[in-house]
């Protein structure tokens, strides 16, 4: 059953700077189910369009200066926590028009049209699912041979990010990611993902060292404290982390059996390091699961530096492995990398 609604409420807001294109976008939705609200947001939230009731056909028109991805959001059932949300990468300017569908608990994208980087980031998202990411090599050569592909749009911003997820430990590949960000258009260098690689780069190929007591942290009981000192021939761990990751969930409990079978080095020392603002949810889960290694949050409140922000830790988990001089040795997104490369 099609869905019709009466608009109640509308807001936009965007802001633009510099030569753009007016981009008009019409978006066709066939839904079996009511549906409360609509959301047509762009990387930044800079271009944000809100409606409180949805209607069949939607025509939105905002300027642009590039190439960027947009998501789309449908909340059905007044369920907020579980909306149907799909992003898209679309061109700058021109008429585009998404047809999506909403039937039996799940929303496609039919087809769109007026955007040809939909359809190629559509045929790249396909070719990169074929891709065995444990065969490092063949990931590698696939990813630089995309970024080329796509140098003349932003979308090759996001092939960079996955670049720098699974490279980052690689000092080599992140001085020539980072030569590879310096040879795009000036343009590209206020988008989101280029401000997050590129930091994240600089952090990468700066940092040899990372001492803990420049930054704060506050304890179980919510109180700032400081994390003890390093242990000679300890290899510490930290673990970048918050409560709703998925990822790092699953991966602390693959921890917690490690420790518990003795497949991790008694010198291994594990910190945890949540990034959680909201210190009952932390607290909850840290104390219902007994992981058996130190756990601390970052204290935002602090006139220090957040090391997050610091260390410009963008994707969770991420791992960072010392020394016990506090020597950076690398960085990793998976638990798995980090046993491989302590086995090593």
């Amino acid at each position: 059953m099609k869905f019709f609604a009466t608009l109640l409420f509308f807001c936009v807001i965007f802001t633009a700077y510099g030569q753009s294109s007016m981009t008009v976008v019409h978006v066709h939705l066939s839904s079996d189910q009511p549906l409360q609200h609509f959301s047509f947001v762009n990387s930044d939230q800079s271009i944000a369009f809100n409606q409180m009731d949805c209607n069949p056909k939607m025509r939105l028109e905002f300027p642009t200066e590039q190439a960027d991805f947009y998501d789309l959001i449908y909340v059905a059932n007044n369920n907020t926590a579980q909306p149907y949300q799909k992003m898209l990468w679309l061109d700058k300017g021109g008429n585009i028009d998404i047809y999506a569908v909403i039937k039996n608990g799940q929303m496609l994208i039919e087809k769109v049209t007026g955007s040809p980087l939909y359809d190629k980031v559509v045929a790249y998202n396909r070719a990169y699912g074929n891709i065995d990411i444990n065969d490092s090599q063949a990931l590698k050569v696939f990813l630089k041979k995309e970024l080329e592909n796509f140098k003349t749009t932003t979308f090759s911003l996001s092939i960079a990010v996955s670049y720098l997820y699974y490279f980052q430990n690689d000092y080599d590949e992140a001085k020539w990611l980072k030569s590879y960000l310096e040879s795009l258009p000036t343009s590209y260098h206020n988008h989101l993902l280029y401000k997050m690689v590129n930091n994240r780069l600089t952090a990468i190929l700066k940092e040899k060292h990372l001492a803990l007591g420049q930054y704060a942290f506050l304890d179980s009981n919510n109180n700032a404290t400081q994390i003890p000192a390093f242990q000679p021939n300890e290899i510490i761990v930290l673990d970048f982390w918050f409560v709703h990751c998925a990822p790092c969930r699953k991966q602390h409990q693959t921890i917690k059996k490690d420790k518990e079978n003795g497949v991790l080095h008694p010198n291994v020392r594990f910190i945890g390091i949540s990034v959680d603002e909201d210190f009952n949810t932390w607290r909850n889960y840290v104390a219902s699961h007994d992981f058996g290694w130190e756990n601390y949050r970052i204290n935002y409140n602090s006139d220090k530096k957040p090391i997050d922000k610091a260390m410009m830790v963008i994707s969770f988990p991420t791992y960072i492995l010392l020394d016990h001089q506090g020597t950076i040795l690398t960085t990793f997104n998976s638990y798995k990398e980090i046993k491989r490369y302590l086995n090593e």
